[in-house]
């Protein structure tokens, strides 16, 4: 089950709440920049889902964590996002786990 909060997904990853919320902000950010790229790269959104079994969470932090792309536009922006190299309690692919968990987050605005 996906963390409903930003607290959640804190505390199920070690990390601090502002930190759970920086790395939201610069998800969205870097997929501003290169998202209409990635979904061009397949003939339709639709099959751009489909690779990621319908989960758009997951299409978004594959495109902007993968190469980290993110961290070109988080100096964009001067959002120090070093502390997601110090993960080391975690393998890499758990990074992905965390951006999923990340954009799975409900906002409430």
């Amino acid at each position: 089950m996906a963390a409903q909060t930003y607290t959640q997904v804190a505390k199920e990853f070690g990390i601090t709440v502002e930190q759970a919320k920086q790395l939201s902000r610069v998800m969205q950010t870097t997929w501003n920049y290169v998202g209409s790229d990635f979904l061009a790269s397949y003939p339709s959104e639709k099959a751009a889902l489909a690779d990621f079994d319908g989960n758009s969470a997951h299409l978004v932090a594959e495109a902007v964590l993968d190469a980290n792309r993110y961290k070109v536009h988080a100096r964009y922006d001067n959002e120090d996002v070093s502390w997601i190299d110090s993960l080391s309690d975690y393998p890499p692919r758990s990074v992905l786990e965390l951006g999923i968990a990340v954009q799975s987050v409900r906002r409430i605005f």
